[in-house]
């Protein structure tokens, strides 16, 4: 599901929600004649307020998740990362549009699940871009 709201001219908020099935029974490549009968579930989504001026500054902040869980077959795929996991976080951005074809934007997001993955206590990523259109 995906909804969009145009509050202001100036101000949006939209926000989506996924659910995925994924089922796997392959034999991995990597272990032979391991059974890889698992299945994992999960919900995906968002929820974002964004700030934009025609030009100039322009200001996000959303909610992001990644919620889940391992129906059957836990441990029987190895990875890295456990299948089984809750992802949430808050992700900041700022950014200016110069016009109507460069942005320059950067972002930074808070870490709210506590997991090991992230790279301490509250920083779970960051990114910059410059972005041309055309």
């Amino acid at each position: 599901g995906f909804a969009l709201w145009q509050v202001h001219r100036r101000w949006r908020f939209e926000t989506w929600v996924a659910h995925e099935w994924r089922l796997e029974t392959r034999e991995s490549r990597l272990v032979v004649g391991e059974d890889v009968d698992y299945e994992d579930r999960s919900w995906l989504g968002a929820a974002a307020l964004t700030f934009r001026l025609p030009v100039g500054f322009r200001a996000e902040g959303a909610f992001e998740m990644d919620l889940r869980d391992v129906i059957r077959g836990d441990g029987q795929v190895p990875l890295a990362q456990s299948l089984d996991y809750h992802n949430t976080r808050l992700r900041l951005e700022i950014g200016w549009e110069f016009g109507t074809r460069f942005r320059a934007e950067a972002g930074y997001r808070i870490d709210l699940d506590g997991d090991n993955y992230s790279h301490g206590d509250w920083f779970d990523g960051a990114h910059g871009a410059f972005i041309v259109h055309w």
